[in-house]
């Protein structure tokens, strides 16, 4: 049996979903309460459907992803879509490490991203943010979903994703 390009994305989205709901269900049920909290403070706030994920905008400055949800505050527009992508890996990185994704993703993407030590270090010694091996992770599992997602749409027509 073989399935065409977008029976093969539908079964990748019903799985990312199950793993999501299931093995990652802890940053779910915490990326729920943010985007609800963020769509009670804005009930106008636009969603976004983005390969099986969400996106929210919100009005931190900086992007974060937590299970499936995607929050966005990037107010740079040159590298908006690469911050999406890179966001985006972090939500795959949910999927395949379920409850091991706060303690090895979250808490150190987010000392990392905020603890001023850090950020004054990766200023002083120009560092790049994406040095950090959950970060520089998240971007090459965004970039390989997303561009193989491209790549179908190319050879199929449009695909909803």
């Amino acid at each position: 049996m073989t399935y065409s390009n977008i029976e093969k994305h539908r079964l990748t989205r019903v799985l990312y979903w199950f793993l999501q709901w299931t093995w990652g269900i802890v940053q779910n049920i915490c990326g729920l309460v943010v985007f609800l909290i963020l769509k009670v403070k804005n009930p106008n706030n636009k969603l976004i459907r983005y390969n099986g994920a969400i996106i929210s905008q919100w009005s931190v400055n900086g992007s974060m992803g937590l299970g499936m949800f995607i929050f966005d505050g990037h107010q740079n527009k040159d590298d908006h879509e690469e911050t999406i992508v890179h966001e985006y890996g972090h939500t795959v990185q949910s999927a395949i490490l379920g409850p091991l994704f706060i303690p090895l993703i979250g808490i150190p993407s987010f000392i990392w991203a905020n603890f001023p030590y850090f950020v004054r270090l990766r200023k002083r010694k120009k560092i790049s943010y994406m040095n950090l091996y959950c970060e520089k992770w998240a971007s090459n599992w965004g970039e390989r979903v997303v561009q193989n997602n491209r790549a179908d749409e190319v050879t199929n027509g449009s695909i909803t994703v």
